[in-house]
This record gives structure tokens, sequence and C-alpha cells, in this order.
């Protein structure tokens, strides 16, 4: 096996484990739960984040909280409320 064949192999594998870890990035969130899709899609576009490797989805969220999630989620929508 030549050393390109096994650099090539070596990215492959680094990749698809980065885009593995990539799509569940919350320990708390399985695969198998009703809101993972919708909570993937939110964190893809940018406008959910977790901490310490969870969700945190049982957490409640304060008035700040909120006004920073409709802030991510309209700035598509609505460029005025970025400003």
């Amino acid at each position: 096996m030549s050393w390109k064949t096994i650099a090539a192999s070596a990215l492959a594998f680094a990749m698809a484990g980065a885009v593995f870890a990539q799509r569940n990035p919350f320990s708390d969130v399985p695969r198998t739960h009703w809101a993972y899709k919708a909570i993937q899609r939110a964190v893809d576009a940018g406008v959910l984040e977790g901490y310490d490797g969870k969700f945190h989805g049982e957490k409640l969220i304060n008035r700040y909280q909120m006004a920073v999630i409709v802030k991510r989620g309209s700035r598509d929508f609505a460029p005025a409320l970025i400003r």
C-alpha cells in the first residue's frame, strides 16, 4: 500500500468522524428523540447552542436567552431586527 493510499484513507476516516461528531453534538439528545431533527437544524443554522456537550432541553430559558434565539432565527427573514 502506498503512502498516498494510506494518507487518503486517513483523511477519509478523519472527515467521516468529524461529520459524525457534528451531526450529534449533544449527548443528551439521542437520534431517536422526537425533536432531534428540529434541534439539529436549529444548531446548523446557528440559532441554538448547547453547553458542556449537552442541549439541556429540560431546563427553562429566560427572556434574555429567548431574545437571542429570536434574533438569530430571524436574521434571514427580518434583517431590520439585527441592526
